[in-house]
């Protein structure tokens, strides 16, 4: 192993398998020169449009066979390039290429590669055990499991799984349309216009769930803001910080109480222990229960995927095709038997 290799190297937190020993990637060459062909046509494209260098990543890979340790060692071979951070396109169409379904990425160069994963397949499952910069899994349809630094955005605008179970700096699973699951650190707006599902076992600095249009629970702990502007459902079933609910124009639920409620005087209707002013109170208490007792269950069947990404994706797979609105139409039809208008 080089001594590139040796500093790069990331090994597997505890809980998931452990890499091959000494483990090296392929050296033979067949894509330095289509590689740099692509880094020269990035550097000199008048914008940085992040489809045009796909297409044209596929266009120069079309008659090559592909291997994903053979995309890695271009990381390693091009790390001290003047472009070497947009590497991940070209990683992309290498990995949507190749005949893999579980795609790793174990390696923290100089300059991390943006935008890895983009267009993941739905067939195929991206594991990063080492660092990325931003934007990584754009569009994805796969799996995308971060055990490394996920950078800035992981899972933008995807409609496939995400699952973090390390730290994203920011905007986790922004507009995403499928999953979100965060085992881990998810800084500021975890699940920003999220259309899916975001469930938060981990920790989530401020406004997580912020606009938030279908569904968002937080069984961990949150930053303040949590459900600031959602139109969807929000449900606190853990710690919880300020301005819960602010502004929500959909669903509140708390099971706990929060250091301080948000302004809730637009949202479509309020579930809480301390009171309620907009049901009747004997219906409350059996609904809070039965709201209560379905929360509960949904975190023991999340936390069974805490130590193993595999069993998460097997949990998904009991809520059908559209976890978010499975759990959404469960949470209401509750509501609906305690005379809430919703």
């Amino acid at each position: 192993m080089s001594k590139l290799e040796q500093m790069t190297y990331k090994m597997q937190p505890a809980g998931h398998e452990e890499p091959p020993a000494k483990r090296k990637y392929t050296r033979e060459g067949k894509l330095d020169d289509l590689c740099l062909k692509w880094l020269k046509f990035c550097r000199t494209s008048p914008d940085r449009n992040a489809n045009k260098w796909y297409n044209y990543g596929r266009e120069l890979l079309d008659q090559t066979n592909v291997t994903v340790d053979e995309a890695n060692a271009l990381t390693l071979k091009f790390a001290d390039h003047i472009n070497a951070n947009n590497l991940g396109i070209f990683l992309s169409v290498a990995y949507n290429k190749s005949p893999d379904k579980e795609i790793v990425y174990d390696l923290t160069p100089p300059q991390p590669p943006h935008l890895l994963g983009y267009k993941l397949p739905k067939n195929k499952t991206l594991i990063i055990k080492g660092t990325v910069s931003d934007s990584c899994g754009n569009y994805a349809k796969g799996n995308i499991v971060n055990l490394g630094n996920g950078g800035l955005s992981l899972g933008h605008q995807s409609s496939g799984i995400i699952i973090n179970y390390d730290t994203v700096e920011a905007h986790l699973g922004q507009s995403s349309s499928g999953t979100v699951l965060n085992f881990g650190k998810a800084k500021h707006t975890l699940g920003h216009e999220a259309k899916g599902l975001v469930i938060n076992l981990g920790y989530a600095e401020e406004y997580s769930a912020y606009e938030c249009e279908t569904v968002a629970i937080n069984f961990g702990s949150t930053g303040k803001g949590f459900g600031f502007l959602s139109r969807g459902i929000i449900a606190n079933s853990g710690h919880s910080g300020y301005e819960l609910g602010e502004r929500a124009k959909g669903i509140v639920i708390s099971t706990q109480t929060p250091p301080s409620w948000g302004d809730l005087d637009t949202a479509k209707a309020v579930v809480r222990y301390d009171y309620s002013p907009r049901i009747n109170l004997n219906h409350m208490k059996a609904r809070m229960q039965e709201i209560h007792q379905y929360l509960d269950n949904l975190k023991i069947k999340f936390e069974k995927g805490r130590k193993d990404y595999k069993t998460a994706l097997e949990v998904l797979k009991e809520f059908g095709t559209k976890p978010g609105q499975t759990i959404s139409n469960d949470i209401e039809n509750i509501l609906k038997r305690a005379g809430y208008h919703v």
